[in-house]
């Protein structure tokens, strides 16, 4: 871990709590300063008020959103685990469906431009595919035995090799 230089200016901008414990010393008395990263995840309510007319609407936040997609892409979290997670780090106050977690990834997905990746791997100079075969299986209730449900899936991945 790091002490960043500008350690007062994260501090003043409010993007890091800051806490001075004293250990035994005073605030007058020579000291050295030891260091420790913590994270503390509450939920944050935004309540906005506004003219009567339409109903009232409840939906997550940005943070919350991105936090979801992070962990769906960059994670590889599943999305029951996800909804879990959730459910977890607010107290029980976002039961979160896993449909909701899974339209945020699809409205993210949608999102992405995929023309430059495409383009860079039709025109890199070696173009590999591979579609092996992967295997899906299904436990059947009350059947120890696992069976191939659909044994034609591939999984493709596409690469340039310069």
């Amino acid at each position: 871990m790091n002490i960043p230089d500008n350690l007062d200016e994260l501090k003043m901008s409010g993007k890091i709590e800051y806490r001075i414990i004293y250990d035994g010393i005073t605030e007058d008395e020579p000291y050295v300063s030891d260091f420790q990263l913590d994270l503390k995840i509450i939920p944050v309510y935004i309540e906005t008020r506004r003219s009567v007319g339409t109903p009232p609407k409840i939906s997550y936040g940005d943070n919350f959103k991105i936090l979801a997609i992070y962990l769906s892409v960059i994670g590889l979290v599943s999305v029951k685990r996800m909804a879990d997670f959730f459910s977890k780090i607010t107290y029980g106050m976002a039961n979160i469906s896993k449909a909701t977690i899974a339209k945020f990834i699809n409205i993210a997905a949608g999102k992405v431009n995929l023309t430059p990746l495409i383009q860079d791997l039709l025109n890199g100079e070696v173009l590999h595919v591979d579609e092996t075969p992967i295997k899906t299986t299904e436990r059947r209730s009350g059947d120890d035995e696992t069976r191939n449900v659909l044994p034609h899936n591939a999984q493709r991945l596409h690469t340039n090799l310069f």
